[in-house]
């Protein structure tokens, strides 16, 4: 219980910075433009970036039990949740960005 009441604040950060990136910032881009966000929880900046912009491939890497605690509804959207250590490159997919969410 504790684990899940940490990863919905942790999910709520990132509330009224969404709306304003995707306002401010094309990810959509050049065509085949691959993103990954680091410390992404469940991927509240990422799924937004898919919806907004559906050419673009959408990776969160967070801790093997966050990835484990993400809501059905959110890993079926297009987003890839990958277990990995942001500070193990091995464990990084591939990508030509990285937003480096709210790892701190």
């Amino acid at each position: 219980a504790v684990n899940r009441h940490f990863n919905e604040c942790m999910a709520s950060i990132t509330d009224g910075d969404v709306p304003l990136l995707l306002q401010m910032y094309d990810f959509g881009g050049p065509g085949g433009r691959r993103l990954v966000d680091l410390g992404g929880n469940w991927g509240k900046m990422m799924l937004a970036v898919k919806e907004r912009f559906p050419e673009v491939g959408c990776s969160v890497v967070d801790l093997p039990g966050v990835v484990a605690s993400v809501p059905p509804a959110h890993a079926s959207r297009g987003v890839d949740f990958v277990a990995g250590d942001m500070f193990d490159a091995s464990t990084l997919p591939a990508c030509d960005a990285v937003l480096p969410e709210a790892a701190s």
